[in-house]
């Protein structure tokens, strides 16, 4: 059964703790989806908070993350929770200068980039962003300058943890407090200059906690991840998964899995029955018997009818035979947290 986790910090240990599992998010390799382990997950997440720290970004710096989704995004947020430290994320479709005014305005003294293209976009405004001291390329081709490879950062951590280094890391993890700033957001901008928002562990994590028990989901589900986790939805959601074991699949691009398969076939558990929670657009839904069932709670606990949030995530019941294309997309009603 799901905790109920007062920060991110500890939503990440326990979850980690508490289902280890073999598929805890996956991304696709030579064309199919290869898993990675809780403990992998783990491993490459205290290693860069330790890689961060040797480079001298302290609790409670300004680190950004400009990337598509992919585990890196993840790995880099978690990290920076895990730290002490205030991330920033970026959308990577946003033009260089755009960039450069979120970077300053927050202070970033870091920022992880996802591909040569966006380390591009940094470089055109980097003598305008003095207190950007660093940069950390997630694709190994992406790396010019002084730019530091992911790789190379997690190789720094783990050469410079201690002994009893690692039970220090998680004893100071878990003891950031819910009004601690966990990330920066920034507004769109259309009405003038963006604004950040400064959101703490515990703003995120008791929604996590509102809507976990809400939704029947297990270890043995699957997720596909491919609205931005620059926005606060999506990269709520997919901490509600990974607190709750679903193994979460970062999708290539939306146009290639909507051409395909909505969710990637894991082969683990029973076919038959097996749910799966997919992102998928708003235009494609349908009602299925978890969203009825759903807004009948609805109706019981408040008397009145149960107004429908079309989810990120909603999901996915496979045919009887296990085979092909979904059946139907569930339509997930959360009343109990909005209405």
């Amino acid at each position: 059964m799901p905790q109920h986790p007062r920060t991110l910090t500890q939503l990440f240990v326990e979850a980690v703790d508490e289902h280890d599992r073999p598929n805890a998010m996956q991304a696709k390799v030579g064309g199919s989806y290869q898993p990675i382990s809780h403990r992998t997950i783990a491993d490459r997440v205290r290693h860069v908070a330790f890689g961060l720290r040797a480079l001298g970004v302290a609790p409670g710096d300004r680190v950004g993350i400009l990337s598509e989704n992919r585990p890196e995004w993840a790995i880099a947020d978690y990290a920076c929770l895990m730290g002490g430290m205030t991330d920033v994320p970026i959308y990577p479709t946003l033009p260089p200068e755009q960039i450069a005014y979120i970077l300053r305005d927050s202070g970033a003294v870091a920022i992880f980039v996802s591909t040569k293209e966006q380390a591009e976009k940094i470089a055109t405004v980097k003598s305008d962003l003095p207190a950007l001291q660093h940069l950390i390329v997630l694709d190994d081709d992406a790396a010019t300058g002084a730019a530091i490879r992911l790789a190379a950062l997690e190789a720094k951590g783990a050469a410079t943890m201690s002994p009893g280094g690692a039970a220090e890391y998680r004893a100071a993890a878990l003891a950031i407090t819910p009004d601690q700033v966990a990330t920066i957001i920034y507004t769109s901008g259309t009405t003038g200059d963006p604004k950040g928002a400064m959101l703490t562990h515990g703003n995120i994590a008791s929604n996590v906690s509102a809507v976990i028990d809400l939704l029947e989901m297990t270890p043995q589900d699957s997720s596909l991840s491919f609205l931005p986790l620059s926005h606060i939805f999506e990269r709520m959601t997919d901490y509600l998964m990974f607190a709750s074991g679903v193994s979460i699949a970062y999708a290539e691009s939306m146009d290639t899995h909507l051409r395909e398969d909505p969710c990637p076939d894991h082969g683990h558990g029973d076919a038959r029955g097996r749910r799966q929670a997919c992102d998928l657009p708003l235009g494609q839904r349908s009602r299925g018997a978890v969203g009825e069932r759903r807004a009948a709670r609805g109706k019981a606990g408040n008397g009145s009818r149960a107004r429908t949030s079309h989810c990120g995530q909603a999901g996915i019941r496979q045919g009887a035979r296990g085979g092909g294309r979904p059946a139907a997309v569930l339509r997930v009603r959360l009343g109990a947290v909005i209405g």
